[in-house]
């Protein structure tokens, strides 16, 4: 494996700009690293998607399609910078390549069980150059920057003309321009009205200046900043009114060109786990609109800011297996389509089979999302959320209300209803544990059985009652920027 040099590449933006950093590891010691997994309770959600029969478009530097986490998924679009980079260049797709892997990277090796496992393992990539690495000598010329004055907005309307469902931008203005353009705004409303989700990083100056920053900043955009491994906003992250939610930006393993791995800091890689957990709702709950999709990602957080949200984490930091559950609750009301992993799975037959999550949790002792009772969590996943164990046959019942009894009490320690999660998935009416336990137990369901019990009920499942979240606009609507 050869390492690259340590450079500071968060697309477009200056102040304090992201780190990406080679990891000093193995192939096979990089799912090791992967924290997040555990943390954000992916491994739970793939039970039920996996961001199969989704594009996500990447707007970045451009991404090595030959990584062996990413070959086979990813198909490469035009580059609209003006001046392309050669694959021979130290400044050639280190920043897209790292967001391509943590969203959908989706290892290698036996069983998948090496590399790094994206978001979203399911997805497939649109990898679109719209700029260049912060150190590339592209950056200094006038003459380039000109080419590139649209790049962004043409990348987004050739990632919706071509079957993305969502756009990731990790990226922003920079020096060049804190004020943003009709012609990029207009871009992002073409894709709002075709029913794609836009996604972007708040910006990594928040230290500093804590300027606006676009995309970040548009309208119909979610704006994600980031926490640190302890959950807490991390101070480089941008805080603003326009923020939609917060994902862990610190430490977190990824992909890089040549065979290579780093680890990145910066709202980039939170804006990327956010477009995993995206493409997961899109597989699963396709009808769902941009502002749907972004209504289950704000109620399906941990770590809510006692006001209902903040200028600091927006409604909270992003959980998967929430935002999952909170998007089924929005589909059954709407009568939305809902789409069980098999028909996921069909969407694309290229798709792999479930990939394996992280071993260990190394980094857990310093969180407070991934608790004892959440990794417990992780070995009921034959049993479709619930954790029972027979100990004999004429004991069934008993044992089942002992371990409602057990989740009772744990409810109250999370962050959360975990009981209600469940339900809403499972489709009962009232997932309590006094009305559970006339409730029969669900039959084990593995990978295979999961995708054939979950499909012939789903679509006349009951609404589960969600409680009441503050109305919250993430845009300064005081603020008219000079072009509008």
């Amino acid at each position: 494996m050869r390492a690259r040099a340590a450079l500071p590449i968060l697309a477009l933006l200056v102040g304090t700009p992201g780190v990406l950093v080679p990891a000093a590891a193995h192939a096979d010691q990089i799912r090791d690293m992967q924290w997040i997994h555990q943390n954000l309770r992916i491994a739970k959600a793939w039970k039920f998607s996996r961001g199969a029969g989704v594009t996500v478009a990447v707007l970045d530097t451009g991404v090595d399609p030959t990584h062996p986490d990413l070959k086979g998924r990813v198909v490469t679009g035009p580059d609209y910078t003006g001046r392309s980079t050669p694959t021979s260049s130290k400044y050639w797709a280190l920043h897209g390549t790292a967001m391509a892997g943590i969203i959908a990277g989706r290892g290698h090796g036996a069983n998948r069980g090496d590399g790094v496992m994206g978001v979203a393992p399911g997805a497939k990539i649109l990898s679109l150059k719209v700029t260049w690495e912060n150190k590339d000598p592209a950056r200094e010329k006038k003459k380039f920057l000109d080419l590139n004055k649209d790049a962004m907005a043409k990348g987004i309307r050739h990632a919706v003309d071509n079957g993305a469902k969502v756009i990731n931008m990790s990226l922003g203005g920079g020096k060049a321009d804190y004020t943003g353009s009709r012609t990029e705004q207009e871009a992002i409303d073409y894709a709002a009205s075709k029913g794609v989700v836009v996604i972007a990083s708040m910006g990594n100056d928040g230290a500093e200046e804590n300027r606006r920053n676009f995309p970040a900043a548009y309208d119909n955009v979610i704006a994600v900043g980031a926490v640190d491994k302890s959950f807490k906003h991390w101070k480089s992250s941008n805080h603003n009114a326009w923020i939609s939610v917060a994902a862990p930006g610190v430490g977190i393993v990824t992909t890089q060109p040549d065979n290579s791995y780093a680890t990145d800091d910066g709202t980039s890689a939170s804006a990327a786990i956010v477009t995993g957990v995206a493409a997961l709702i899109r597989s699963r709950y396709p009808g769902l609109t941009p502002a749907q999709v972004k209504e289950a990602l704000e109620r399906g957080t941990t770590h809510k800011p006692a006001s209902g949200r903040d200028d600091l984490v927006g409604a909270g930091v992003v959980n998967a297996w929430k935002a999952l559950t909170a998007a089924h609750r929005i589909a059954v009301k709407a009568d939305s389509v809902i789409l069980s992993p098999a028909e996921q799975a069909a969407t694309d037959p290229t798709a792999d089979p479930p990939p394996l999550p992280a071993r260990t949790a190394p980094n857990a002792s310093v969180t407070k999302a991934g608790t004892a009772d959440d990794d417990a969590a992780e070995h009921d996943e034959g049993f479709s959320g619930f954790v029972i164990i027979v100990l004999a046959s004429g004991t069934i019942l008993v044992t089942a209300g002992l371990g409602l009894a057990w989740r009772s009490r744990r409810k109250a320690r999370q962050d959360g209803s975990d009981d209600e999660q469940v339900g809403a998935l499972m489709g009962l009416d009232d997932p309590s544990p006094s009305a559970s336990a006339s409730v029969s137990v669900p039959a084990p369901a593995g990978p295979s059985a999961a995708a054939v019990s979950a499909s012939p009920s789903e679509e006349s499942r009951p609404s589960v009652p969600t409680p009441a979240i503050p109305e919250a606009d993430p845009h300064d609507e005081s603020y008219r920027p000079p072009w509008a």
